[in-house]
């Protein structure tokens, strides 16, 4: 979100997903180039997952954001969550019933 000059509630169709979109972060980087992020869930053996899916260049990455995911919101933003919002938050609540808010915010330009 920091550096995010776009956000998006769908994939970017440069960088597919396997899972069910939450949120969609892309920007450029003066070395590797045109960047894209999301945050989707997937299902897996054993239950939900939140999962950060990072394409650059020519690599992908995966991380684990939630592993007993029971639900996680659409996003709210103060405005808008498409083009450029100064923020954005995304309930979450565990498996367990755990609820709390990931939140991320635009770097002062």
């Amino acid at each position: 979100m920091q550096s995010a000059k776009a956000v998006s509630l769908t994939a970017d169709p440069s960088c597919p997903v396997g899972g069910s979109v939450v949120v969609t972060f892309a920007w450029t980087d003066a070395t590797l180039g045109s960047e894209v992020v999301t945050y989707q869930t997937q299902t897996v053996a054993g239950g939900k997952q939140l999962v950060r899916h990072l394409c650059a260049s020519t690599s992908t990455a995966d991380v684990i954001v939630v592993h007993s995911l029971g639900s996680a919101g659409s996003p709210a933003c103060p405005a808008s969550c498409s083009g450029s919002p100064a923020s954005v938050s995304v309930s979450v609540t565990e498996a367990d019933g755990y609820p709390y808010t990931l939140s991320g915010s635009r770097r002062a330009t």
